[in-house]
């Protein structure tokens, strides 16, 4: 019997490996993929289920589905940094979707970072958390409000990040199919809750002043009757001033405006319009409550109500 060469083994032994090698790193890389495709269909299924939660006012559910995000993001997040995708890394023309994979990646730990915080921020707020609550016995605490601008910033800024990862994947070339699919996906999910924080951003800061932390502010509230239409909407017949005070919230005056408000009926109101107006042709304008709003724009007809 022939005994086989050193040279014959070595070359055996390093084929052996070679193909043991290859088959490691095809079945890792499928089951990465799986990891991510899986993973990825959780956590959108998840984060909108949070998401609808917290719209809902259910903390604990939000919760729930929150715990469900986080495992999912896991799922992602472990699925682009196996020892297979270092090796992948190396390989031309796959070392882009290696990226991207890296990036959908990122952009899922972000997106429950930000998640987790406008939980924690929503708990927070409703007193479901353990805090006192922002509301409470007819009153809203402006003291919670001021320190909210800083941390819907930084809500924000988790979110913008996010969406700056996510669109940087170039979904080309090998398994662009699944990060195309997915990139696609959580873009749409995204773009309406930036656009919403966005606002809030712009919002949060005002809202001290608003609800009265620097003195009384008061608000004219005219419910139109479509019955009795005018140009920019029905007949104020009903009017409510609503005053905040501290956060406080208080009605001194509601009623029907023809006979309550303004006995024994539509009794005329001298007032100073905003600008030239083609229904009124002098200042200040005198003429019933019930026809301030014959303008068609709704801005400058709020302006002649606000008097």
């Amino acid at each position: 019997m022939s005994r086989v060469s050193p040279r014959l083994a070595v070359g055996i032994a390093l084929g052996i490996g070679l193909g043991a090698f290859v088959c490691w790193l095809q079945i890792s890389t499928f089951t990465s993929l799986i990891s991510l495709v899986t993973g990825a269909r959780s956590f959108q299924t998840s984060l909108t289920g949070a998401a609808s939660q917290i719209s809902d006012g259910e903390y604990e559910a939000a919760q729930a589905d929150f715990a469900q995000v986080q495992s999912a993001a896991d799922r992602v997040s472990s699925s682009a940094h196996g020892r297979n995708m270092t090796v992948l890394s190396w390989i031309p023309g796959l070392n882009s979707a290696v990226a991207n994979w890296e990036r959908l990646a990122t952009a899922s730990e972000h997106i429950t970072t930000s998640t987790g915080d406008m939980l924690t921020l929503f708990g927070d707020l409703s007193g479901k958390s353990g805090a006192e609550k922002i509301f409470n016995d007819g009153a809203i605490d402006v003291d919670a409000l001021r320190k909210l601008p800083p941390r819907v910033k930084s809500i924000d800024q988790g979110i913008t990040s996010t969406y700056g990862n996510l669109q940087s994947m170039q979904a080309n070339g090998p398994l662009s199919g699944p990060l195309a699919s997915i990139q696609t996906k959580a873009l749409k999910e995204i773009a309406p809750i930036q656009e919403a924080m966005k606002a809030l951003v712009d919002l949060a800061p005002q809202l001290p002043d608003a609800l009265g932390a620097n003195g009384p502010k008061r608000y004219l509230i005219a419910i139109g009757n479509q019955a009795e239409m005018r140009a920019s909407g029905g007949a104020p017949l009903t009017l409510i001033l609503v005053e905040f005070d501290q956060g406080r919230i208080t009605i001194p005056i509601k009623g029907q405006t023809s006979t309550e408000l303004f006995p024994p009926l539509n009794a005329p109101v001298r007032w100073w319009g905003p600008s030239a107006n083609p229904f009124f042709d002098r200042n200040p304008r005198n003429a019933p409550m019930v026809v301030t709003n014959t303008h068609p724009s709704l801005l400058i007809s709020a302006r002649e109500m606000d008097g």
